[in-house]
């Protein structure tokens, strides 16, 4: 049996992160991607908490280095929304890699918990009586006014 000389990969490493649905590239996207590209140097995140880093090591320069340059980029080049949003994959990169300080997250939190409770005022008399009905059947309490 001969092996032909260009070898044809039917792996997708873009298909294998959205499998495992991680925030950034997963070890098993990483593996896909060298498959995919001979020679490649790709590494996957430092998810160890800064605290356990040792100071000055390999992976907390590189940790450091890829916050700054990412917060940059969330800086620079996106909109006000996409910063403020949790999801975003710029927001989910900076979580994977513990870039975001204990005030970023906070924020973030604050936002959220503004946006939840101006979901749950109702517009209309209408859309209230749902809520409340809603609340019931859960075994909340409804607010009342």
């Amino acid at each position: 049996m001969k092996i032909s000389e260009v070898e044809i990969i039917n792996e997708d490493w873009q298909k294998v992160n959205k499998k495992d649905k991680t925030d950034g590239m997963s070890r098993k996207a990483v593996k896909a991607y060298r498959r995919e590209n001979p020679g490649s140097k790709l590494k996957t995140a430092v998810t160890t908490k800064p605290s356990k880093l040792k100071k000055g090591s390999k992976s907390a320069k590189r940790r450091k280095s890829f916050c700054a340059r990412m917060k940059g980029m969330k800086k620079s080049r996106t909109s006000a929304k996409t910063k403020r949003n949790p999801d975003s994959p710029i927001n989910k990169a900076l979580r994977r890699w513990n870039c975001e300080s204990v005030q970023d997250m906070q924020n973030l939190v604050m936002i959220a918990e503004a946006k939840i409770a101006k979901m749950r005022e109702a517009a209309n008399p209408a859309q209230q009586a749902a809520i409340a009905i809603a609340m019931k059947k859960k075994g909340q309490k409804p607010k009342s006014k």
